[in-house]
């Protein structure tokens, strides 16, 4: 149960921007920061290009590649109520009498059943997930869905701006 809340709290860093520098303007911050240099940087001497070609890390961190899991996980849950009450309770971090306000058809000591239930069915839909070729099929299919998923006045990377 202490890795489930460790994951959600990691979740709701990785949602609000505070793992890997997002902001509300960019989709990314790695993204704005390659079409930032890009578009902005000298070509590079020998010696500075010698160094870019070393083995690369990994863009996206653990911590961010499990946030995104987790959010798959969470837009595969079924229930309204059940995506509500996990949203209200991890990313904006509300109290169950404030969570029972959003939820539909929700009275009274209900909410906390609610709450088990969406724990339960996300706990579920994340063992299925867990698996390392399901994670690459669900990366798969989200960048074939959609390659760029930028909010208004994040700009694209184009073949043009990323020229030297």
């Amino acid at each position: 149960m202490k890795e489930f809340e460790a994951r959600m709290d990691n979740w709701r860093r990785v949602v609000s921007g505070r793992i890997g520098g997002g902001s509300d303007a960019c989709c990314a911050a790695w993204a704005k920061w390659y079409v930032l240099l890009r578009v902005s940087a000298p070509p590079p001497s020998k010696d500075v290009l010698d160094e870019k070609f070393k083995p690369l890390r990994g863009i996206v961190t653990a911590d961010q590649l499990d946030g995104w899991l987790i959010e798959a996980a969470w837009r595969q849950l079924g229930d309204y109520n059940d995506r509500q009450a996990i949203k209200f309770l991890y990313i904006h971090q509300w109290p169950e009498d404030k969570i029972r306000r959003q939820l539909v058809g929700v009275r009274g000591p209900h909410v906390h059943l609610v709450v088990a239930r969406a724990k339960n069915n996300l706990a579920a839909i994340l063992k299925k997930l867990d698996a390392a070729d399901t994670i690459r099929l669900v990366v798969l299919q989200a960048a074939l869905q959609s390659p760029t998923i930028c909010l208004p006045g994040c700009p694209v990377p184009t073949v043009e701006s990323t020229l030297p």
